[in-house]
């Protein structure tokens, strides 16, 4: 559950977003659309939790490595969320080069 005052900042963009519903509305905006399918592995990074998304890719046939993004945890929500979209990372975490539909 997002906090009220969750943020998501994806560097190098120097896109943020803050509050509750304009991390929602990003969300539905840019995230769930019909257009988009994704697939996200758990992991962690520094040693907090991490979702490593991929992003299906038609001609590939597979989802492909989009990025890693780094939760930030407080009383049980979720306080921040840092995105790297930095697929080249994926081999550090020994995440998959891309996953099967």
């Amino acid at each position: 559950m997002l906090a009220q005052d969750a943020k998501i900042a994806m560097p190098p963009r120097p896109t943020w977003y803050s509050g509750r519903e304009q991390v929602a509305a990003f969300v539905r905006r840019y995230l769930f659309t019909e257009r988009t399918r994704w697939r996200l592995v758990p992991t962690s990074a520094n040693g907090q939790p991490a979702a490593a998304a991929y992003l299906w890719d038609e001609q590939a046939g597979a989802f492909m490595p989009e990025g890693l993004h780094v939760l930030t945890l407080r009383g049980g929500q979720i306080e921040e969320i840092m995105g790297f979209r930095s697929p080249e990372v994926f081999a550090s975490f020994d995440l998959p080069a891309s996953i099967a539909a």
